[in-house]
């Protein structure tokens, strides 16, 4: 269904509405604590806005590629997309393990998350989609096209 959505918003308008959707998915975590139906709801949000920008920018840098370098293009985006992912979690994890506090059990101290450390992850997060929905918008006539 989000490729749907991605197509029909075309690429810039669907590269905006994943970037505020998930701006408010990280929000929603960060300020409403305690009240898991809430936080689905922004979990929600945020897995909609996977779907949409992974519907709409493959299909953009295929569309925007040159017609010989289609599948170089791809295989670029895929190793960029494949490499930020890598570069992020070791980011998060830094600022997850730097928030760490520590909490006794039985007798036993162990270091755990502290909330602060999840929001901001999230905080990180939400700034990062607001850029994207601003900044990300690519410029030309190249849109997402329905196949078909």
């Amino acid at each position: 269904m989000s490729d749907r959505v991605a197509k029909w918003f075309g690429g810039p308008k669907a590269i905006m509405l994943a970037g505020f959707l998930g701006a408010a998915a990280y929000i929603l975590m960060i300020f409403v604590r305690g009240n898991a139906r809430t936080f689905t709801v922004g979990l929600g949000l945020s897995g909609f806005r996977g779907g949409v920008i992974s519907g709409a920018l493959p299909t953009i840098v295929v569309n925007r590629a040159p017609a010989d370098s289609v599948g170089i293009d791809s295989a670029v985006y895929n190793t960029a997309r494949t490499v930020a992912g890598a570069v992020a979690g070791a980011v998060f994890a830094l600022v997850m393990s730097s928030l760490m506090t520590t909490s006794t059990a039985g007798g036993i101290t162990v270091p755990v998350s502290s909330h602060l450390s999840y929001q901001a992850v999230w905080g990180i997060c939400a700034v990062i989609c607001v850029v994207l929905a601003i900044f990300g918008r690519p410029d030309g006539p190249a849109t997402c096209q329905p196949s078909g």
